[in-house]
């Protein structure tokens, strides 16, 4: 079965990086990823905008009701080197600083990036965090984390860049902002024999990292079985900061049957301590199956909620399980969320939300009419029903397919897709979808970006900000070289601006500068 699922996923993952390396020529390939969205734009007939030399692209988003919008990104500079940039909006996208501020210079070539993360706590303070790599034989690893903080929405950042030095055999890292300003950091280490979850932190007072970092522990006693060929295995950890400002991490590791389950531990205290004993999230019987690539999310009570992608059944389904008492206790048996489906179906890449209520937003690929088709479930009540069959969200057919969709919701019912789409990666639009009724029914898709550029839209990312405000901003090639736009609805999605603002370059359209 691991043989099978693993056969699927390396032609999938075949087909999409064959879109993603003609997606970033012409930029800097280092700087690929992002999400997708979309609406209506303006026509083909209308005048290109004057071309600007610097080509901008894999934006990050912050949001905060009221209209305030803070955004990283990479620009080029001419040669190998990429500048990291922050703007911002405080009424919604009108008005930018007139000059975005520069945080950061790397030359790509040497020190490549591979992610950048920006958040906001809503009281002024927002930050920048971004990583950069080291060759280890034929692989890129992670080299440095760097942080830069600003207390005042981005007006002016502190000099000093706190950065984590990452050991040798590290991966997989990710970060979080707390509830008061701590930062946090999940990753993977290579210890002796075992590759297991390493968990760092630093204080808003302190502004430096803990000098010893915590290892979470395995499922099961220290006495108990160990994999047949070495220690512990563990991958891809993620984890959020809950509404209370606890710590819910997930990672998937190999158990002593040559099995990969999916492993849970929790912080109370801001990650000073965590459970002595992890707990396994899945409950499938030993036979060597797969479960991998967790995905967390939590509600505004204690409910915390997990999906991953399974191989039981000999394909990619998704099972799921949840704690509504702050992760202590889970159900006796995991839920299989994409039995409802044909012989030959795939499902990958989930995303999962929550609102403060319990209710439960499920987004993934999946392979059934077409490959790389848009299916969503969800769950009104704290995940314990989940519509009776998943519901398909694209319309497209072969050969075209739907990639790095992005999903978003509010706390009244709303909930927002966006998605890419084409038939190649130079004929791809960005598209959008909106429910008003908790994921019931949908609004017909609108096209965002219809594809005004020679090489089409990239790097689509949408957010909300609770208050009805939609945005979402993309890179695209319409004024000659990739530049940043935004285009936002005040309605819940309902209707978009008819032009987006340009963020970056020389003014046009209705763009003004601050």
């Amino acid at each position: 079965m691991a043989s099978s699922l693993t056969r699927l996923t390396r032609s999938m993952t075949v087909r999409l990086l064959a879109y993603i390396t003609i997606i970033c020529t012409g930029l800097v390939a280092a700087g690929c990823g992002g999400m997708l969205a979309g609406a209506p734009g303006p026509t083909a007939e209308e005048p290109q905008e004057p071309e600007d030399p610097r080509q901008a692209w894999n934006p990050a988003i912050a949001v905060e009701p009221g209209g305030r919008i803070f955004i990283s990104y990479y620009r080029g500079l001419g040669g190998n080197q990429v500048e990291l940039f922050f703007n911002r909006s405080l009424d919604g996208g009108v008005t930018w600083l007139r000059e975005p501020i520069s945080l950061y210079t790397l030359d790509l070539p040497n020190v490549p990036v591979q992610y950048h993360q920006i958040a906001t706590d809503g009281t002024g303070k927002v930050w920048v965090i971004w990583l950069t790599e080291r060759r280890e034989m034929s692989f890129w690893k992670p080299r440095e984390l760097h942080v830069r903080m600003s207390s005042d929405r981005g007006a002016t950042w502190d000099k000093e860049t706190v950065t984590w030095q990452f050991e040798d055999k590290s991966n997989y890292p990710s970060t979080m902002v707390g509830k008061n300003g701590e930062l946090y950091l999940l990753w993977t280490q290579k210890l002796d024999m075992n590759a297991v979850p390493r968990f760092n932190r630093m204080t808003e007072s302190d502004k430096a990292w803990a000098p010893s970092p915590l290892t979470l522990p395995a499922h099961g006693t220290a006495e108990a079985p160990q994999p047949s060929e070495g220690g512990r295995e563990a991958h891809w950890p993620v984890f959020i900061v809950g509404s209370r400002g606890d710590l819910f991490a997930a990672w998937q590791e190999r158990s002593p049957d040559e099995s990969t389950d999916i492993l849970f531990n929790r912080s109370e205290d801001r990650g000073v301590t965590w459970l002595p004993e992890s707990i396994r999230l899945d409950t499938s019987p030993p036979g060597g199956h797969i479960s991998r690539e967790p995905r967390v999310t939590a509600d505004g009570e204690r409910g915390v909620y997990v999906v991953w992608e399974d191989s039981r059944h000999n394909t990619s389904d998704l099972y799921f399980n949840r704690s509504l008492d702050g992760g202590a206790t889970w159900l006796d048996q995991d839920v299989w969320l994409t039995s409802v489906r044909p012989t030959l179906a795939a499902a990958t890449g989930p995303i999962l939300r929550a609102d403060r209520s319990g209710r439960v937003y499920l987004l993934w690929n999946d392979i059934r009419e077409t490959r790389y088709s848009l299916y969503f479930t969800r769950s009104l009540n704290r995940g314990t029903t989940w519509l009776p069959e998943a519901i398909r969200l694209d319309r497209h057919q072969e050969p075209a397919i739907t990639w790095a969709p992005s999903l978003a919701n509010d706390d009244d019912g709303h909930v927002y897709v966006a998605w890419w789409e084409g038939a190649g990666p130079n004929e791809g639009t960005i598209r959008f979808r909106r429910s008003a009724d908790y994921g019931a029914t949908w609004q017909e898709e609108q096209i965002i970006d219809p594809k005004l550029g020679k090489e089409g839209p990239r790097f689509p990312v949408l957010k909300v900000d609770g208050d009805g405000v939609v945005y979402l901003v993309w890179s695209s090639d319409r004024g000659g070289n990739y530049q940043l736009y935004l285009n936002r609805s005040t309605d819940y999605g309902k209707t978009w601006l008819r032009e987006p603002y340009k963020l970056i370059g020389k003014p046009a359209g209705s763009l003004k500068d601050s």
